[in-house]
């Protein structure tokens, strides 16, 4: 049985409610969490401020420059990359197998309910973003009728991409509605990136919640990458609009 630190015991404490909203029971929630644990300790990027420790190897470093520029051209900007690779290495597995669970829980139930599973992962896409390398081949396969704008996003993105939908969800018919037009969700974020409105809107998110934080003196406990998520806070809603 592993022995946790005690930062790994405070983000169990954290997100095991959000795995238990999955349908999962206790013990099943520990066994998950338990198994992100173990994937953490194998990383080499565990380190507490890894963001501030690339930046600074990147002065020296071609190759981690390279991938900075990398992320940079995506439409990151430093400061976003930084706040990720800060995180604590556990934390993002946890967000991101929070995603990835839900994924596969609605591509399942989608083929419960007699959607091929090309309509069920054309579905997903549209409610979770994508994450992975932009540049990789294997996306297309997934499922047809995707466009270079639905390819995967940086991971980098996550946080941004959860204060977008938690913000843009104050206005959810519209949101919704792009939704429903679009093929993803990822294009959505890319065309909000063309446009120029996808920070703004992220940035006025945060501004309003560290004012409102700092008013009430207290710190709000954030919901978790793409506001574990939009889909559990409107999923019925979002059904209307896209099925």
């Amino acid at each position: 049985m592993l022995r946790y630190s005690p930062i790994e015991q405070a983000i169990e404490k954290k997100y095991l409610p959000n795995l238990m909203q999955l349908g999962l029971t206790h013990q099943e929630a520990k066994g998950a969490f338990a198994e992100f644990v173990t994937k953490a300790r194998s990383s080499k990027a565990i380190a507490p401020n890894y963001g501030d420790l690339l930046f600074q190897q990147s002065l020296n470093d071609p190759k981690t420059r390279a991938w900075l520029d990398k992320l940079r051209q995506s439409g990151l900007p430093d400061e976003e990359i930084r706040q990720w690779h800060n995180t604590h290495m556990l934390e993002r597995i946890v967000l991101v197998g929070i995603i990835e669970r839900m994924r596969l829980a609605g591509f399942l139930e989608g083929l419960k309910e007699g959607k091929s599973p090309g309509e069920s992962t054309r579905y997903l896409f549209k409610l979770f973003p994508r994450f992975g390398d932009p540049d990789e081949k294997e996306w297309r396969g997934e499922t047809t009728g995707l466009n270079e704008e639905d390819r995967p996003l940086p991971f980098e993105f996550c946080n941004a991409i959860s204060d977008y939908a938690t913000c843009r969800q104050s206005m959810s018919e519209e949101f919704l509605s792009e939704l429903q037009r679009s093929t993803s969700l990822n294009a959505v974020v890319r065309a909000a990136m063309l446009d120029g409105t996808f920070f703004s809107v992220v940035d006025s998110w945060r501004a309003n919640n560290a004012k409102s934080e700092a008013e009430s003196k207290q710190t709000t406990q954030k919901a978790g990458c793409f506001g574990i998520l939009l889909v559990v806070s409107c999923s019925a809603a979002v059904v209307q609009y896209v099925v």
